[in-house]
């Protein structure tokens, strides 16, 4: 009767073990999962936001604001999506037990953070009539603003090497039930 007892009490407590593995497999992977879609979405959200093209209304054109506000709003259409993001990155870093995202996703809020000062230097020169005397920082706020995500797309490339190691990070073990 002891034996059995004690078996009994082995074979509950593997049992136990294995299925808190299989929850903590499952857990890992769906935040795995809505890491990676996320990383899809923030992509596009930074190609709205850098987009260009514009089109502006007849009755805008002698606004010089009007591009601007425009794609300031496409910036603060993503706080949501951003406010997910790091929601989901610190729950998948707690869920793996280190920081591997953190860093990515930090440079990603940078990177927007950069989008954000161009728009406001572009504005702020572009009310500015002596503007043609600050020809290098028109220039890289250009860059930063306006991105074609080609090779001389410095800031493009930046955020895409960003998206690619979340993604990475995330892909094993968002397909865990494939390893052994």
């Amino acid at each position: 009767m002891t034996i059995a007892v004690g078996l009994g009490v082995a074979v509950a407590y593997w049992q136990l073990k294995a299925t808190r593995q299989s929850v903590s497999n499952s857990r890992k992977a769906e935040l795995a999962e809505e890491l990676i879609v996320l990383s899809g979405q923030i992509e596009d959200a930074f190609k709205h936001m850098r987009n260009p093209i514009d089109s502006v209304p007849k009755d805008k054109l002698n606004d010089r604001r009007y591009m601007f506000e425009k794609r300031y709003e496409r910036v603060v259409e993503s706080n949501d999506l951003f406010a997910k993001l790091r929601e989901t990155q610190i729950r998948f870093d707690a869920s793996v037990g280190s920081e591997k995202t953190k860093k990515h996703v930090s440079e990603l809020f940078n990177y927007r953070t950069e989008i954000a000062i161009a728009i406001e230097t572009l504005l702020d020169m572009s009310m500015d009539d002596g503007a043609r005397e600050n020809r290098g920082e028109l220039r890289q706020a250009r860059s930063v603003l306006y991105g074609t995500w080609g090779d001389r797309d410095e800031l493009g490339q930046k955020i895409s090497h960003q998206l690619t190691h979340l993604r990475f990070i995330a892909g094993p073990y968002a397909n865990w039930s494939e390893q052994k």
